[in-house]
């Protein structure tokens, strides 16, 4: 008798659960999914891995409030089929995945002998708009599934008005989620501000919503908060292709970057272990824990930032010059799906908004270097100017730029000469020009010419330049593609010679040449048009 109560009472509580969720809280049968209790952390995975299925146990839902059952099925139904432009990934490559895949340990064998006790509870928030249903999920499913239960206070979900506003209410149902919603379009910076609000944590992780939180993620980044409590720190980012959905661990340690137009980048870090944290001039700013009290003191994001874009920079320079420091710690390892473009356009257009916003920094934290900025960014010169209200009042105990770059960041210094001193070139063929990028060790192409810094080259004891990476040649070999890297490699080729419209590679009869959208070397030839460019010496809007 008593059990079959205990069976009645049961069903009445499912049937109430179905009713409040809209069919997203089920029944456990013929659900994809993991359990987890409220004892945390029980769980019962079908492993996936790489596309194939490596371990098949029985599977039930994902339940975590009162033991209800979030339907994931129901949850991710008609959300198939979508074009590659609407997310700028493939939804359809991430729903062959289940939101409780599991990935193998992405750490250093080190790493998991680390053992630490009595660290405090973190406040993870998200903000998302119109985010691609299973990515969100897979990236609160796998905090759930990989954040001991004492660390985790709670995942703050702030939807910034997404258009589907259907997202977000599922999900609160899910353990330790609490969802807020804006009442109009906010943007990622003011969007992460209504989070940290309302986090009870006296510390926080931001996280953008198409993540991937690995086992081990998160302790080590406590652990330098703790003895390290004036710190923005970082884990090392992995990449999820945005095509395939697969993980991939990145090999190369990097540092975050920028130059004097403020877009960020990644630097190779060749004399780093895979176990000590070490300081980084600035973050990407995806995904980054920091304590409220230092968050606050630095002066938080700039509320005047719009939207999205220029953040992570400015973060970065207030927490070098007010006392912090911004660290990346690699036996945290956390996989990001890193897009080409914005799946949206923002209002007034997506890169007036972070020239506005660059803008705004250069002024308030540059001091006289912002001079540098503005002949990066030409276009910045009519925007209107920030009023003495609008500067960022920093603390006398705060430093200036010039600090930052003799102490933090010297190789912007090797910028500023190159910058000023020495011969600064266009490189092009019928209007297409030589372009480096921001990312490391990524090919050299050709793109239509404009006002962007990574047209610049700098022709320096005979290497080509973008401020401290060279253009350099992986193999001597005909129609071999050519990279950046950092120039203090001296086991490349990267010596070149300019001889009237022709570029050559010194001590070898190859020359580089237009082949499409791709410069590739080839041999030396007279009367090869694709190896004619024209090469114009670049005047700067000023002289110092």
């Amino acid at each position: 008798m008593k059990h079959r109560l205990f069976l009645l009472v049961i069903v009445c509580i499912s049937s109430i659960n179905i009713f409040l969720s809209f069919h997203f809280l089920s029944n456990t049968s013929n659900v994809r999914g993991v359990k987890v209790s409220n004892h945390y952390p029980k769980i019962n995975f079908k492993v996936e891995y790489g596309g194939y299925i490596m371990n098949i146990k029985d599977t039930v839902a994902i339940t975590f409030k009162n033991d209800t059952v979030f339907n994931e099925a129901a949850y991710l139904k008609n959300s198939s089929e979508i074009p590659f432009y609407v997310h700028e990934f493939d939804a359809d490559a991430s729903h062959k995945y289940s939101a409780s895949r599991y990935l193998p340990d992405q750490r250093d064998v080190s790493c998991r002998d680390i053992n630490v006790e009595q660290l405090p509870p973190i406040s993870v928030i998200i903000s998302f708009f119109n985010e691609e249903r299973s990515v969100l999920l897979r990236t609160i499913i796998s905090i759930l599934t990989n954040t001991p239960e004492n660390l985790l206070k709670e995942i703050l979900l702030v939807d910034d008005f997404s258009s589907d506003h259907s997202i977000g209410p599922p999900l609160k149902f899910l353990w330790k989620v609490k969802l807020t919603r804006n009442a109009k379009r906010l943007g990622l910076v003011s969007s992460r501000l209504v989070g940290m609000k309302i986090a009870s944590s006296d510390f926080v992780m931001f996280m953008d919503s198409h993540c991937e939180v690995t086992k081990g993620w998160l302790q080590p980044l406590l652990e330098y908060l703790i003895a390290n409590p004036k710190s923005i720190v970082a884990p090392v980012i992995d990449t999820i292709d945005s095509r395939t959905f697969l993980y991939k661990k990145n090999s190369i340690l990097q540092r975050g970057g920028f130059g004097f137009s403020l877009e960020f980048k990644w630097e190779p870090m060749f004399e780093s272990d895979s176990i000590n944290p070490y300081t980084s001039p600035a973050m990407s700013g995806g995904l980054f824990a920091v304590s409220k009290s230092f968050f606050e003191s630095i002066g938080r994001y700039d509320s005047k930032l719009k939207f999205w874009g220029g953040e992570n920079i400015e973060l970065s320079i207030k927490a070098w010059l007010c006392g912090g420091k911004i660290a990346i710690v690699p036996c945290s390892r956390i996989g990001h799906v890193f897009r080409d473009h914005l799946p949206y356009v923002l209002p007034g257009g997506s890169s007036s908004v972070v020239l506005r916003n660059n803008h705004r920094i250069a002024e308030k934290l540059l001091g006289p270097y912002k001079i540098l900025f503005y002949d990066a960014n030409p276009r910045a010169i009519d925007l209107d100017p920030i009023t003495i209200s609008d500067q960022l009042q920093l603390k006398k105990s705060c430093k200036g730029f010039d600090w930052y770059i003799k102490e933090v960041y010297p190789e912007l210094r090797s910028s500023i000469l190159e910058f000023l001193y020495h011969p600064a070139y266009e490189i092009y063929h019928n209007d297409l020009c030589i372009r480096g990028s921001v990312n490391i060790l990524s090919y050299v192409n050709v793109y239509p010419c404009s006002t962007s810094p990574y047209h610049i080259w700098y022709l320096l004891g005979n290497t080509l330049r973008q401020h401290n990476l060279c253009l350099i040649v992986n193999e001597i070999t005909p129609m071999s593609r050519l990279t950046l890297s950092d120039c203090r490699r001296d086991t490349v080729k990267k010596l070149f010679k300019v001889s009237g419209n022709r570029i050559q590679l010194i001590d070898y009869n190859l020359c580089l040449q237009l082949n499409g959208n791709t410069v590739v070397l080839n041999f030396c030839s007279s009367t090869a048009s694709s190896q004619s460019w024209n090469i114009t010496r670049k005047t700067f809007l000023f002289k110092i």
